[in-house]
């Protein structure tokens, strides 16, 4: 049967199956083509989507971690830099009431007052010996003497304290017929925490 167009029913059924345009595929299934397509496309991109704020946590946790990273650095240089000293203020006070102490009440602990010495440490995990090198006078004439004095700090490691004893030598002047000692090295200090450990203990108290 023919049509107004004079075109029957089954030459134009066989026209939309078969577009000689569409390279002998039917209108159809390039529809269908091009909806798979758009689909792969959607979910590629919403894999994209995904990895590019993936990236974008990453690099931000990457940027936090640096910024830790640098204030450690930072805090450790200052600790081992930051001299422990007393400020110029707490000097001036603690003379003043030493100086009004004195003048108040005679020196020294009162009569039966127990002594607040800190304990000698159980242990010594090294020993340092200091000799003296010449005498006063300036002789390096010196002899061996069997008198040692000990003088023992407690210094601060990353994992745990170290105990160190400085045992100070005497040495006989044959020159001016008396006994020289060693002097103990010009940073360590006379109470019994070493400078690392001073440092440590001022960096944590601000």
């Amino acid at each position: 049967m023919f049509t107004t167009t004079g075109i029957t029913d089954s030459t134009e059924s066989l026209i939309c199956q078969r577009c000689p345009y569409l390279e002998g595929s039917s209108p159809q299934d390039v529809l269908r083509e091009l909806e798979h397509v758009k689909l792969e496309n959607e979910q590629l991109r919403r894999v994209f989507e995904i990895a590019v704020e993936a990236f974008k946590e990453r690099d931000e946790k990457i940027k936090q971690l640096e910024a830790e990273n640098n204030t450690l650095r930072s805090k450790i240089q200052d600790l081992h830099q930051k001299p422990f000293v007393i400020s110029k203020r707490k000097k001036e006070k603690q003379v003043d009431n030493e100086s009004s102490l004195s003048s108040s009440r005679p020196r020294g602990a009162p009569q039966g007052h127990k002594g607040g010495t800190r304990e000698k440490p159980d242990r010594v995990d090294e020993y340092i010996d200091v000799f003296p090198e010449r005498c006063d006078c300036g002789s390096r004439d010196l002899s061996e003497c069997e008198k040692v004095d000990e003088h023992t700090i407690e210094e601060i490691e990353i994992r745990k304290a170290r105990v160190i004893c400085y045992r100070r030598h005497y040495r006989y002047c044959k020159r001016c017929k008396k006994i020289v000692s060693a002097r103990v090295p010009s940073d360590i200090p006379k109470g019994y925490f070493g400078p690392a450990a001073m440092a440590v203990a001022q960096y944590l108290r601000y």
